[in-house]
C-alpha cells in the first residue's frame, strides 16, 4: 500500500483551515471524498477504505444475531409503492425515473415495499420464521438542503434490516436483541451517543428509537432532563413529566440510526400472511432496523479531530493502521532497505500499512499522515536507523518514543491486541 495513489488525493489539499471546524472540511482535505453535484460525493481510495472497515464491523455483529445478508435492488416498480401506500406519503424526497419503455420507477430511499415482496414469495412455512435480513445498499433521497457533505446528501450508504414474525412478542424479543447490538457497535466504536424514542413518520409501526451523536455541527436537538432522560424537540409536548423549568441541557445532535417495530402495516396493505401452525391466516409482523453507514463515518468525525486533523477512537476504524514515514529515503539506501522490510513485514501480518515513498519534504509528509489519522507512525531516518532504531508516534496523543526496530512489530500487535475490533478484522483461524 504505498502512497504515491493513496495521498495523491490529500496533496493537493495540505492546508487545512483550521477554522473550519466541521466532518465535510476535513473529508475534504483528508481526500476522502471529492463532491460531484449538491448532496452527491465521489468516494475517493482512502475514504472508501473506512467505509469498508465500518462495513467490516456491521457484518459481524448481524452475522453474530443469526442476521442474513442479501442485497436487494436500487431500482424498485412503482406499483410496489403504489400497493403500500407509500409513494404519496414519502413526498418529493422521492426519486422517480422512466425507462424506454415510459413505464415508473422509483430510486430507494429504502426497501420495506421491497422486502415484503420477497417474503411474500419466498416464505411459504411459519416454520420459517423468525427471519431477519440485511443488506449494506446505496439509497436515494431528493433532499431539499443538502448540508455537511455526507451527512445530509442524495445518495447515502445504509446498512438496513428487517425481520419478520408470527407474534408481537417475537418481534419484541428481536427488536431488544438490535438494540442491543447497536449499542455494542457504537461502543466498539467508541462514540459518544445517545438513544431517544422517536416517531414512525411514513415507515410505519408506532414505537422506535433513534441513536444520535452529539456534534455541535448537529441539526437536531436533544433535551436532556434532570432524570437524565433524553428526549427529541418533537417529542417534549408529548412527554407530560418534562416542562421548561426541569429542562439542564440542549445538545446538537446527529441522527445515525433507527429502528421501528413496524407491526402489520405492510402486511396489511402488502397482503403478506402465512398460515400458523392450525392453518389459520395470519398477517406477520415486522421490525426494521438502520445505521446510515456514510453518515456515521462523518458523525464519528465531528468527535474526533484536533488542529492537525482526524484521529480515529478505534484505531481498526482508521483507513491504514501503520504508516512509515522514510526521512530522505532516496539519498539514503539504509533508510529506504530497513523501510521496505519493515513494510513487507506488516503486509505478511494482514496489518494495513502504508508507506509514504513520495519525494516529498518531510513537513509535507507528516501532515498528510496526521490529516488522515493513521494512528501508528513509523518514523526512520538515517540518524537512528544506523543504530537498529526507529521512532515510533501515535497520533491521538502525540505520544513519541525511540525503539529498537526489531521490536516494533511486536509493539504495534501488542496494541492492536487489545483493540476490541481486533478479532473482527483477524479472526482466529
Amino acid at each position: 500500500m504505498l502512497t504515491t495513489n493513496y495521498l495523491f488525493f490529500t496533496s493537493k489539499n495540505r492546508i487545512y483551515n483550521q477554522n473550519k471546524k466541521d466532518s465535510y472540511s476535513l473529508m475534504i482535505k483528508a481526500g476522502m471524498i471529492k463532491k460531484l453535484s449538491s448532496g452527491i460525493y465521489i468516494w475517493l481510495p482512502t475514504g472508501l477504505r473506512v467505509i469498508k472497515n465500518f462495513e467490516k464491523i456491521i457484518r459481524f455483529s448481524m452475522n453474530n444475531i443469526n442476521a442474513i445478508e442479501l442485497l436487494l435492488p436500487i431500482i424498485h416498480p412503482s406499483n410496489l409503492w403504489e400497493t403500500s401506500g407509500r409513494i404519496n406519503d414519502y413526498g418529493d424526497e422521492l426519486l422517480k425515473i422512466l425507462d424506454r419503455k415510459k413505464k415508473n420507477f422509483i430510486l430507494g430511499p429504502t426497501h420495506e415495499e421491497v422486502i415484503n415482496y420477497l417474503i411474500t414469495h419466498e416464505i411459504k412455512s411459519y416454520k420459517l420464521l423468525p427471519i431477519h435480513l440485511y443488506q449494506i445498499q446505496t439509497k436515494f433521497r431528493d433532499e431539499i438542503r443538502s448540508r455537511l457533505g455526507v451527512i445530509r446528501s442524495k445518495e447515502f450508504i445504509m446498512k438496513d434490516s428487517y425481520s419478520f414474525h408470527m407474534n408481537k412478542k417475537c418481534l419484541q424479543q428481536t427488536y431488544k436483541i438490535v438494540l442491543n447490538t447497536y449499542k455494542k457497535i457504537f461502543d466498539l466504536i467508541k462514540i459518544n451517543y445517545c438513544i431517544v424514542q422517536a416517531d414512525n413518520s411514513f415507515i410505519g409501526g408506532n414505537i422506535s428509537h433513534e441513536f444520535h451523536i452529539f456534534s455541535k455541527n448537529g441539526e437536531n436537538k436533544i433535551f436532556l432532563d434532570k432524570k437524565n432522560n433524553y428526549f427529541l424537540n418533537n417529542h417534549l409536548k408529548n412527554n407530560l413529566t418534562f416542562n421548561q423549568q426541569n429542562r439542564i441541557k440542549i445538545k446538537n445532535s446527529i441522527e445515525i440510526a433507527h429502528i421501528f417495530k413496524i407491526g402489520k402495516k405492510y402486511s396489511d396493505s402488502m397482503n403478506v400472511y402465512i398460515y400458523n401452525k392450525k392453518k389459520i391466516k395470519k398477517k406477520l409482523y415486522m421490525g426494521c432496523y438502520g445505521i446510515g453507514i456514510s453518515r456515521l463515518i462523518a458523525a464519528v468525525i465531528e468527535q474526533n479531530f484536533d488542529s492537525k486533523g482526524i484521529y480515529w477512537p478505534n484505531s481498526l476504524l482508521a483507513p491504514f493502521v501503520v504508516a512509515i514515514i522514510p526521512i530522505n529515503m532516496y539519498n539514503y539506501p539504509i533508510v529506504k532497505k530497513k523501510s521496505f522490510f519493515i513494510y513487507k513485514k506488516f503486509i505478511s501480518l494482514g496489518i494495513k500499512v502504508l508507506l509514504d515513498n513520495r519525494k516529498e519534504n518531510p513537513g509535507v509528509m507528516f501532515s498528510d499522515i496526521d490529516i488522515i489519522g493513521v494512528p501508528h507512525i513509523i518514523i526512520i531516518n538515517n540518524k537512528n536507523i544506523i543504530n537498529n532504531n526507529i521512532e515510533y508516534k501515535y497520533r491521538k496523543t502525540g505520544f513519541q518514543n525511540i525503539i529498537a526496530l526489531d521490536l516494533i512489530i511486536d509493539f504495534i500487535l501488542k496494541k492492536l491486541k487489545l483493540n476490541k475490533c481486533f478479532n473482527i478484522f483477524f479472526p482466529k483461524k
